[in-house]
């Protein structure tokens, strides 16, 4: 499954199958005040497996645009958004 936030893929035509969207919230800390980017990065990897298991649901090869979006919900939680367009590969797969 190609992931991407370009809106094609290189040398593919691209048969457009749906928009597909995923989210998660996360907190920017450990609990004790302390900055901690792998949560964030967990949110991160989480959104984008969900992202692949939709698409792949719809039939996909690759999800193109994927455009992600942090929104501060307070108290050190975020709301981490994602979505993409999934598209099937026309023509040789490869």
């Amino acid at each position: 499954m190609v992931l991407t936030t370009t809106p094609g893929v290189p040398g593919k035509t691209l048969e457009i199958l749906g928009i597909v969207g995923a989210e998660a919230r996360c907190w920017l800390d450990d609990g004790s005040g302390v900055r901690c980017p792998a949560i964030f990065e967990q949110g991160r990897s989480s959104i984008l497996a969900r992202l692949a298991e939709e698409a792949r649901a719809l039939g996909a090869d690759a999800t193109v645009g994927i455009a992600f979006h942090v929104c501060p919900i307070g108290g050190g939680e975020v709301l981490i958004t994602a979505s993409g367009t999934a598209v099937r590969f026309l023509g040789p797969r490869r």
